[in-house]
């Protein structure tokens, strides 16, 4: 897989600017797990040890950790293809070693992984990085103290990562050298290390005290009380005792403090009556600890986030300041980016694609440069779901078929930025090649029964999407309309992400007397959802509140190990998954929901790779054969630059911005194929300068007949494509 690139898609600026004092400022828009950063939104209290509501792009700005993800390397440290570390670099890590040999020849003998941590790196607060600093945090996030077969108290809060559920013990071997220990061999153990949360690194000074009880987590998931277990707070109560192990109280982080190459200084609060206030990071986390929200006085909202560089770090960051600034709508992103009150739009939700094509255009992007990645981020799905009233295999393959042949409307139209896609992950991804040689997903749908008709579907689908994400809703009432237009009645079920997670968490459970599913269902009835059998919504003999959705994968580090990991969440654990996939494959055909999560979650335990990859494909073949999930989309991350900042790459996930690399630009920056700077138009350029031109009025004006202009293509050999 190679570096995230740009593809040129317009000469915007007329001239390079030069740096000035108002540049040590830059100023972004970015994505965020709910759409963008948006007025009335927040980016939570930045624990990089806990969930929601904090936002995997602002932690990515603070915290490290062990290792990263590299898109440059498929061969890892090692210099071998097929490896652990495959695509993994060192990072608060330098290096590590494995007992492998050992493990695999001596069945008694446990895994560890040896790191030795990077020399000469500190807190933000000047706290020093080494093995100690390391221990404490990850004493922290599991709620325990490393001990082999020890408690880990949390354990159960990050189930959805196989890394958690095998990890044995923890320990300090000297100043600068951390271990790993596992009850078996996981392959996938490095690759879940540089995942954004929750293994990330705070100050060792700004964690609560673990003797007293007490935990870095904010809460238990699904806003569950403070006390963990729960029956064994407040801390009042008699059968609570300080310092017993079984039993912590959620504390938070007293400061968001990390080593990364920006830390947080403060939030902007505004209200409706332009009252403003700010507030320091340190107070962060008492704003944010009552619910999986943030509130504040006076109906305030945030407005604005800053950050200061760590000259400190290894990266130089070159901008002093960064600050975040929300805003009402796309249009207001959009006008800030024309009128320079915004340096940078990133992510595929901060504008709409229709704003994104016009500033990629001389006309509306002047001072403009839009950059779209060469590689994919994750996948779009439709998830046709088995557990209910497409609870057989020729049903889904007849919704399947409908879909798939209404999908180049799409391509044409809302998605034509992306690339399409016809499997669950990249084939480029660990363990994901076989995905390559699978049939597609019209000849999957083409073997369907005969006697299988629209007909055959006797109830309205109800479809399950985010009505607040912006691609989602427009792809709903493609789905809505495709399938009515072929004679299936639709039911749109839209919901907040909040309602949209809580609807997959009681598959396992036929209705009550009622026809509820306890809490979850009900749920979504207090958010407006009717449950009257008129409507369709009302569950069945299905035990399944919904039968089509709308849904992503995670992209890398994730897919497809912790991706599929996640889907055994409501057969294996006491906690779901959240996500549609994992309900969707409970009612397969052809290979049960217990055999399916056995061996799925056996992937990272085979240390033989041709064993281990022969296990992957029959997963990844099974779901593919099942006809679940129908592939839109590769997703492709967009971006919006001003020409005053050079620099700019794109990092190797959705969430994921590098900041350092950005700085001031001058007329000495270099202009190259990778990262797209504006082209300064002048006398003198002469032929290429003139064939440039050309291409670029080729390209707006195929852009004002209403075709987008994203053409894969390298600036020295750029052609126009029909």
């Amino acid at each position: 897989m190679m570096r995230p690139t740009t593809m040129l898609l317009s000469i915007g600026g007329l001239a390079l600017a030069s740096a000035s004092e108002e540049g040590t400022t830059l100023t972004i828009a970015v994505g965020l797990q709910t759409g963008f950063f948006q007025t009335g939104k927040d980016i939570g209290e930045m624990n990089a040890h806990d969930y929601r509501p904090g936002e995997f792009v602002t932690n990515d700005f603070i915290y490290e950790g062990l290792v990263a993800w590299d898109p440059d390397d498929a061969t890892g440290l090692d210099g071998i293809t097929g490896n652990m570390d495959d695509f993994i670099k060192g990072s608060l890590a330098e290096s590590w070693s494995t007992n492998y040999d050992a493990a695999v020849a001596d069945s008694s003998t446990k895994f560890e992984i040896t790191f030795n941590l990077r020399a000469g790196v500190t807190f933000h607060d000047g706290e020093a990085w080494n093995a100690a600093a390391c221990k404490a945090n990850i004493d922290q996030i599991m709620g325990g103290d490393g001990s082999s077969g020890g408690v880990k108290a949390m354990m159960g809060m990050h189930d959805w990562l196989g890394f958690t559920q095998n990890l044995d013990g923890w320990s300090v071997v000297d100043d600068m050298t951390f271990k790993l220990t596992f009850t078996t061999f996981y392959e996938g153990a490095l690759r879940e290390l540089s995942t954004i949360r929750p293994f990330r690194f705070v100050s060792p000074l700004v964690l609560p005290d673990m003797s007293a009880g007490e935990l870095s987590h904010n809460r238990w998931r699904g806003s569950y009380a403070r006390y963990f277990p729960h029956g064994c707070g407040p801390p009042q109560n008699a059968d609570w005792q300080q310092g017993d192990p079984d039993c912590y109280v959620m504390r938070g982080i007293s400061a968001p403090i990390g080593t990364g190459p920006y830390k947080v200084v403060h939030k902007s609060l505004l209200n409706a009556a332009g009252e403003t206030q700010t507030l320091l990071a340190a107070d962060f986390n008492a704003s944010c600890y009552e619910r999986e929200t943030c509130t504040y006085d006076n109906d305030m909202w945030v407005s604005e986030v800053k950050f200061e560089k760590f000259a400190a770090h290894r990266s130089s960051p070159i901008y002093d300041n960064v600050v975040l600034r929300a805003y009402n709508t796309h249009d207001d992103v959009k006008a800030a980016l024309q009128n320079g009150t915004l340096d940078v739009a990133y992510g595929v939700n901060t504008l709409m694609p229709s704003a994104f094509v016009a500033l990629a255009s001389a006309e509306e992007g002047a001072g403009l440069v839009a950059h779209k990645a060469t590689h994919d981020i994750n996948t779009r799905l439709i998830v046709l779901n088995s557990g209910g009233r497409l609870n057989t295999l020729d049903l889904r393959k007849l919704v399947m078929g409908i879909l798939e042949a209404g999908r180049q409307m799409l391509y044409d139209g809302e998605l034509s930025e992306e690339e399409p896609m016809d499997t669950l992950f990249d084939p480029s991804m660990p363990h994901c090649a076989v995905l390559s040689t699978l049939s597609s997903s019209a000849a999957v749908a083409a073997t369907k029964s005969a006697s299988v008709t629209t007909a055959s579907i006797t109830q309205p689908l109800r479809f399950l999407y985010k009505y607040d994400v912006p691609h989602e809703a427009m792809v709903a009432s493609w789905v809505i309309s495709t399938l009515y237009t072929a004679g299936v009645d639709v039911v749109p079920m839209p919901v907040t992400k909040a309602v949209y997670n809580n609807m997959h968490c009681s598959y396992l459970t036929k209705p009550t007397s009622e026809g509820g599913f306890g809490y979850y269902w009900y749920s979504y009835d207090q958010h407006g959802g009717n449950l009257s059998e008129a409507n369709g919504l009302y569950p069945d003999d299905n035990y399944m509140s919904w039968d089509i959705a709308f849904s992503e994968t995670w992209g890398p580090p994730y897919d497809p190990t912790s991706k599929l990991w996640d889907m055994t969440h409501g057969q294996m654990s006491g906690w779901c998954s959240q996500e549609a996939d994992a309900p969707a494959v409970s009612n397969m055909e052809s290979m049960t929901l217990a055999d399916f999560a056995t061996k799925v979650r056996a992937l990272s335990n085979e240390p033989d790779l041709t064993t281990r990859e022969g296990l992957y494909t029959e997963v990844l073949t099974t779901l593919h054969d099942e006809a679940i999930f129908l592939p839109l989309t590769a997703r492709r991350q967009t971006a919006v630059t001003s020409t005053k900042v050079a620099g700019f790459e794109f990092g190797w996930s959705e969430f994921d911005l590098p900041l350092a690399n950005l700085h001031p630009a001058s007329d000495s920056d270099d202009m190259d194929a990778g990262v797209i700077a504006a082209i300064a138009i002048g006398a003198g350029m002469g032929a290429l300068l003139c064939g440039l031109l050309i291409f670029t009025c080729m390209l707006i004006s195929k852009e004002k007949r209403g075709a987008p202009m994203f053409t894969s293509m390298d600036i020295a050999d750029a052609k126009p494509q029909a």
